[in-house]
């Protein structure tokens, strides 16, 4: 049998190591986004602002190249997908009628 003293001395000893061990870890990224929603008249006005990256995981094919960020050009070329995803099901019964909707699109340059 171990003596009691040697078990804490042990533990003591294997404590102190786990601390001085170096750990690593790893994070995301947290996207920084925005939704700001007002009604003007009868016309639902939305403003979504994404991080590129976040918008790229949300609609598939949006970056293009690859390279991680989305250009102008591709947020361009694909803002069908865009509105789909992000206004497809976006909607505000006004009395009972559906607001209107004026969709636009634009990169971080506006």
């Amino acid at each position: 049998m171990v003596p009691r003293s040697l078990r804490a001395r042990v533990a003591a000893v294997l404590a102190v190591f786990a601390l001085l061990v170096p750990g690593t870890a790893a994070a995301h990224v947290i996207g920084l986004s925005l939704g700001e929603y007002a009604m003007e008249g009868r016309t639902l006005r939305a403003q979504i602002v994404l991080r590129g990256e976040d918008a790229a995981a949300a609609v598939p094919g949006l970056d293009t190249d690859g390279d991680g960020k989305v250009s102008a050009q591709e947020l361009h070329t694909a803002r069908d997908a865009v509105l789909a995803t992000f206004f497809g099901s976006l909607g505000v019964l006004a009395d009972g009628q559906r607001a209107g909707r004026r969709p636009a699109v634009r990169g971080a340059d506006g």
